[in-house]
């Protein structure tokens, strides 16, 4: 039984599951010691328990262990004495044993229980791992999941700032759905959220991504700096590569390295990509990842440098151009409509652009040499829009 069954149980189940363990678990007999957490091994089978020293009822000493119990509840093997009254603990599928103690510590040793690694001023509560042997710790110090992998090393924070989620205390993945589930503690909610643990070349790097709003699928641009070369990598809702775009009909190479990446209402795939060699580019292939057409300006010209890129419910593409100051509108093949300029000019370079169907928003993104400012215009894609045409905009500094 994993964690996740465990989250999955009601409390009658638990009961039952509580009164199991205590009368077959051959506890140790020695009262200072007390039972703080546990682990039901989905490698292993086995149960981990992780003990806590007391001398009085009253008093508690920081000293902690962690204990393993094989089936039907034999005590296997009594811990070195290595934690400060341990709060969490989980064993990773490299056969490591992962505890997170009262000393804002999280602590890893290998399965004879000799020191691996340890990490300091998380605040560490709940931890977990997932299929690639990483380290999922709830951080209360910066509330936030971060996660390490399974020598210690930091990789990343996940959740931060999530909606509906506020302060992360527990969690659980669970291997069969690539889901993560989360507990707040402050708000009392559980959240699940998909979560990709599939191994990745590491010699590409993931450069630019999106989630379709279409398929639901998440496309992510790629780029190899040895080769200097891309790709878009496709992945379903569980994580699985479906799609690799990186070459057209004559086997020559699409991209260079994707910077921005979006997908247009009739399912093209559109990226803006960087090349010294090359003219910069916008470049479009249809779903199947066929090639179909690529912008380079108008007139086509080595100064174009594309940027951030949206479409519209029209399927017209929307491109910053950071040397010219202006963004682009081009249809669903490729054929110039329109420049657009923010008004008052040269005070700001678009750099990035999201459209709000909504509310028939551009949201962009304008950055110069001191600030980053943010400006709301209003757009109506059925009215055509004439090259040249500057617009008024809502600003707001975000520095």
């Amino acid at each position: 039984m994993s964690d996740f069954d465990l989250m999955n149980k009601t409390n009658e189940d638990l009961k039952s599951l509580q009164d199991d363990l205590l009368q077959n678990c051959e506890f140790d007999n020695d009262s200072r010691w007390i039972p703080k957490c546990l682990h039901c091994s989905p490698y292993t089978g086995d149960v981990l328990v992780g003990m806590q020293q007391i001398f009085s009822r009253r008093k508690y000493l920081t000293n902690g262990r962690i204990d393993r119990y094989e089936y039907p509840g034999r005590l296997k093997k009594k811990g070195p004495v290595c934690y400060y009254n341990p709060l969490y603990v989980v064993e990773n599928n490299n056969g490591d044993i992962v505890v997170s103690d009262d000393r804002w510590r999280v602590v890893g040793t290998d399965h004879e229980g000799k020191d691996r690694f340890k990490l300091y001023g998380l605040r560490p509560y709940g931890i977990c791992t997932d299929a690639l042997s990483h380290i999922l710790v709830c951080a209360i110090q910066t509330s936030t999941v971060q996660v390490f992998d399974k020598n210690g090393v930091f990789l990343r924070h996940l959740l931060f700032r999530q909606p509906g989620l506020i302060s992360p205390c527990f969690l659980a993945y669970d291997i069969n759905t690539y889901q993560l589930w989360v507990w707040s503690d402050l708000n009392k909610r559980v959240c699940v959220y998909n979560y990709l643990t599939r191994p990745t070349d590491s010699t590409w790097k993931p450069f630019c991504v999106y989630s379709s709003k279409i398929t639901g699928d998440l496309l992510i641009g790629m780029y190899k700096h040895e080769k200097r070369t891309g790709k878009v990598n496709r992945y379903n809702h569980t994580g699985e590569l479906i799609q690799c775009i990186k070459y057209n009909d004559k086997i020559y190479e699409l991209y260079c390295c994707p910077i921005f990446i979006t997908e247009n209402q009739n399912m093209d795939v559109v990226v803006s990509e960087s090349d010294v060699s090359r003219p910069n580019a916008v470049v479009v292939t249809d779903h199947s990842g066929q090639y179909r057409f690529s912008y380079s300006g108008h007139p086509p010209d080595f100064e174009f440098q594309p940027r951030g890129i949206c479409t519209d419910e029209l399927s017209r593409i929307l491109i910053c151009d950071k040397m010219e100051e202006r963004i682009h509108i081009i249809d669903k093949d490729g054929q110039l409509i329109a420049k657009l300029s923010l008004s008052p000019p040269d005070e700001f370079v678009p750099y990035s652009i999201a459209y709000d169907i909504t509310t028939r928003s551009l949201w962009i993104g304008a950055v110069d040499e001191y600030d980053v400012k943010l400006s709301v215009i209003e757009y109506e894609a059925s009215h055509p829009i004439l090259t040249g045409n500057s617009v008024k905009r809502r600003d707001k500094s975000m520095l």
